[in-house]
């Protein structure tokens, strides 16, 4: 009894030092699905950006006055807006706080347009895994991030929010 349990944890361990997967992780591995440590962490890493985003947020063009904004701001829920060019492709993004500090001056706020407060946001892209937009979201602590087809031509697709994030 006492050889063939010594053969057994011998076999264990040089099959633990030659190959570090399982069968059953390889067979996943092979398959093109990435196998973490957790089942939480392998169900984040397979799945992408396209399959949680959202598409039914609109871009504002760049050319909307502030007025038009704030009345944006009030029919909606978001903290942001989302300000593109003709083409629609991304130029960033309108804080409601931002907002803020533009009501002083009310008798120019007709001159004042999206362009001019817009600000750059981190984006992300349709293929990208779950796993970057956590560190995204995690370190900008913004709640979304704008998802554009690629980083050349930032045509704007949606967005991906935190709930989202976490509900997959």
């Amino acid at each position: 009894l006492v050889p063939m349990m010594v053969v057994s944890v011998l076999a264990v361990a040089s099959a633990k030092a030659l190959q570090k997967d399982s069968m059953y992780v390889a067979s996943l591995r092979s398959a093109g699905i990435v196998w973490e440590a957790t089942p939480e962490a392998t169900a984040l890493a397979s799945l992408k950006v396209s399959d949680i985003m959202r598409r039914d947020v609109t871009l504002i063009p760049r050319t909307t006055t502030l007025p038009e904004i704030v009345t944006t701001f009030l029919k909606s829920r978001s903290l942001f807006l989302y300000v593109g060019d003709e083409e629609g492709r991304l130029q960033g993004v309108v804080d409601i706080h931002d907002i803020k500090e533009s009501f002083p001056e009310r008798e120019l706020s007709n001159l004042v347009i999206a362009a001019d407060l817009v600000t750059e946001i981190p984006f992300v892209t349709p293929l990208e895994p779950l796993t970057s937009v956590n560190e995204k979201l995690w370190f900008r602590d913004v709640g979304q991030l704008p998802v554009v087809q690629s980083a050349n031509d930032r045509k704007f697709l949606g967005v991906v929010t935190q709930r989202d994030l976490l509900a997959a």
